[in-house]
C-alpha cells in the first residue's frame, strides 16, 4: 500500500520521521504541498498524513483506495469529515498534542496583555520611556493577576493545563458551561454569567457546529471593559 506525507516541514526541525516510515508502506514524503499538487500526490494512496494541507470531498471521491487520513496535529478542520464518514475513510488526529506548549503560550499571552508589555516595549524603543520626567512610565494599565477571575471555555486537557498555571498565579478559575454541551458538572458557571464576571477569558473548546460563533458581539458586550480575551489554536470539524 502507498502512504503519503504531504507537509512534513510544517512540523518543524528535529522531528524524527522514522516511526512512520518504518511502517510497511510505500512512502512518499513531501516537505510542502500546494493545493494544486494534492490530487497528483495522493493518487492511489491508502494512507495520507497532513498537518495543514486541505483534503476535501473531491480528493476522496477521486481516489477510492484512500482508507485513512491522519492529521498530524489536534485540529481537523482541514479535512472534510462528513465526506470521509460517508466514504468509510477513517480520520484521526493527535490527541494531547502540545498540551504544555499551548498552555504556556496561552499564559504568555495573558501576561503580555495584563502587563501591556507590547506597548511598554514600543515606548522603550521609540524614546517615550526615556523622555518621562519621573524615571518610569505609567501610560498603560497593568493588571495584577492574583485574585482575578479567569473563565475557561472548554475545560478539556488544554483548559485544565491553563487552569493549573492560573492557580499558581493565585487566580480564581471558573469553568464555563457551554450551551448545548452534554457536560453538566455542578461547578460550572453559565457562559453568559461567567463572561460578565471574568477578568480574563481563555477559549479552548473545539470548533463544531455547536461552538461556531459561540462568542459573538452580544456575548462580548457582556464582558467588563478591562477584561482580556484569548483564543488558543484548537479547531476541529469543518
Amino acid at each position: 500500500m502507498k502512504g503519503v506525507i504531504l507537509d512534513w516541514a510544517t512540523l518543524g526541525p528535529g522531528v524524527d520521521i522514522s516511526p512512520l516510515t518504518d511502517i510497511d508502506l510505500e512512502w512518499s514524503v513531501y516537505d510542502m504541498t500546494a493545493s494544486e499538487e494534492v490530487t497528483e500526490r495522493i493518487q492511489d494512496a491508502a494512507v495520507v498524513l497532513s498537518n495543514k494541507v486541505v483534503i476535501n470531498r473531491a480528493h476522496m471521491e477521486a481516489f477510492p483506495a484512500l482508507r485513512y487520513i491522519g492529521v498530524m496535529a489536534t485540529g481537523m478542520n482541514n479535512v472534510d469529515l462528513e465526506a470521509a464518514s460517508q466514504r468509510g475513510i477513517k480520520v484521526t488526529n493527535v490527541t494531547g498534542y502540545g498540551t504544555a506548549s499551548v498552555a504556556q503560550h496561552a499564559f504568555a499571552l495573558i501576561l503580555s496583555l495584563a502587563t501591556s508589555q507590547p506597548r511598554y516595549a514600543q515606548a522603550s524603543r521609540d524614546g517615550t520611556w526615556s523622555a518621562s520626567p519621573m524615571f518610569c512610565l505609567l501610560d498603560y494599565p497593568i493588571m495584577e493577576l492574583q485574585g482575578r477571575k479567569l473563565l475557561i471555555v472548554g475545560y478539556g486537557e488544554l483548559g485544565q493545563a491553563v487552569a493549573r498555571l492560573a492557580e499558581a498565579f493565585g487566580m480564581d478559575v471558573m469553568m464555563a458551561a457551554i450551551p448545548g454541551s452534554s457536560t453538566r458538572a455542578k461547578e460550572r458557571i453559565a457562559l453568559d454569567e461567567g463572561l460578565a464576571q471574568a477578568d480574563v477569558v481563555s477559549l479552548h473548546c473545539p470548533l463544531t457546529e455547536k461552538t461556531r460563533h459561540l462568542i459573538d458581539s452580544s456575548r462580548l458586550s457582556l464582558m467588563q471593559s478591562h477584561a482580556l480575551f484569548l483564543k488558543s489554536r484548537l479547531t476541529l470539524g469543518m
